[in-house]
């Protein structure tokens, strides 16, 4: 009895161990596809993060482009300034002509200055978001890398190696504790039928002892009152029958207590 009481709680025991394990599982597929979801919402976020690179390159060449087609605007005219003022020094020169041509070249390279520095600053930023674009690349391909690793544990947990592996395990240990039980509760049951038989025998037997040992008390009292020969065959007989129920019951007992 106590040795099936012990199989049953380790079962319990194995039971619950199991319960555990999966639950366990459980909380890292859940770990995983929490890790998986944070992995897409920054991979999604480095995307859009490109794009709006992308587009500020373009922007910025698209300004670089204009400021080369504003560059060379500049260089015509001051070729052409040049140009006039040669043809100016062949002939007798004007002070005021010179002075404003002088005034206009002046302003062309102030403008032609302030284009090459805003054409730098335009290159400079260009290079700094290609730069930029480069590394959120990498960081996107890292990330990809491990949503893919994450994608394949989960896949691997969901392939049966995991998670429904230990499912079916416990299913089948279930069914096991579960054909075990009923087993074991039968052969309790059994334990006890035969419990309530041998209990039942013994009142009987109980029952027994007291009637003969009341028809004893009376023979003892006919002894006394002087039937001594009928007395005597009448009580060999009814100590014979005393005896016999007397080993009987030690019999029972001893059936009951193995």
């Amino acid at each position: 009895m106590s040795s099936m009481m012990a199989k049953l709680r380790l079962h319990a025991e194995e039971k619950k161990s199991l319960t555990a394990t999966i639950t366990s599982l459980s909380s890292q597929v859940q770990s995983l596809q929490s890790s998986l979801q944070s992995r897409i919402s920054e991979v999604d976020s480095l995307k859009q993060s490109v794009s709006e690179l992308e587009s500020n390159n373009s922007t910025l060449q698209s300004d670089n482009a204009s400021l080369i087609l504003e560059v060379e605007r500049n260089n015509l005219l001051i070729q052409e300034l040049d140009d006039e003022a040669t043809s100016a020094l062949s002939t007798p020169p004007d002070p005021s002509l010179i002075e404003s041509l002088h005034s206009q070249i002046s302003e062309l390279k102030s403008s032609l200055n302030l284009s090459l520095a805003q054409n730098a600053t335009c290159l400079s930023s260009l290079e700094s978001q290609s730069q930029h674009s480069k590394d959120l690349e990498k960081s996107n391909i890292l990330l990809t890398s491990d949503l893919r690793k994450c994608q394949n544990e989960i896949t691997e947990l969901k392939k049966g190696k995991g998670m429904e592996r230990m499912e079916a395990v416990n299913r089948n240990l279930n069914k096991g504790f579960y054909v075990r039980e009923m087993a074991m509760r039968e052969e309790i049951k059994s334990h006890s039928l035969l419990t309530s038989h041998l209990q039942s025998q013994k009142e009987l037997a109980l029952e027994e002892l007291k009637r003969l040992t009341q028809g004893m008390c009376e023979l003892m009292v006919g002894f006394e009152g002087g039937g001594l020969g009928g007395g005597e065959e009448v009580e060999g007989g009814e100590l014979d029958v005393l005896g016999e129920e007397e080993e009987e019951e030690e019999e029972e007992e001893e059936e009951e207590e193995a």
